[in-house]
């Protein structure tokens, strides 16, 4: 197995307005945490191409939480990806992150420390 490729596997827990929460129930990485939640853009950041968020729970607040990246749409519908910034998580240069959406389930592959082509996204998950 890759180290510098984690898979975790979520399933959605409730869902809200403007946001829906998950619970990562496969996420034996000290770095992820047991809950994340993915917003809806509200027009408050200067990002472009995408029209939701990731916010991983790593405070007691959600309002303080980090948010990690936006997600950004592929050629298949359930499919998303984003890059995270160097130090977000555990990586010391930018990485990737895919998200494919499947019913209730969520699986989240991060690409430590590689960010490819955007050619062939849906390929990686």
């Amino acid at each position: 197995m890759n180290n510098n490729i984690i898979t975790i596997k979520c399933t959605k827990e409730r869902t809200r307005k403007n946001y829906t929460v998950y619970d990562c129930i496969e996420s034996n990485q000290d770095f992820f945490p047991s809950q994340i939640r993915i917003e809806d853009d509200r027009g408050f950041s200067r990002g472009t191409g995408f029209d939701t968020w990731l916010r991983i729970k790593d405070t007691s607040s959600w309002k303080t939480s980090k948010i990690i990246t936006g997600l950004k749409p592929t050629d298949d519908a359930n499919i998303f990806h984003g890059d995270i910034a160097p130090g977000k998580l555990s990586n010391k240069n930018k990485s990737m992150i895919l998200f494919k959406f499947e019913g209730k389930d969520l699986t989240i592959k991060i690409f430590l420390n590689y960010m490819p082509l955007n050619k062939g996204l849906t390929s990686l998950i």
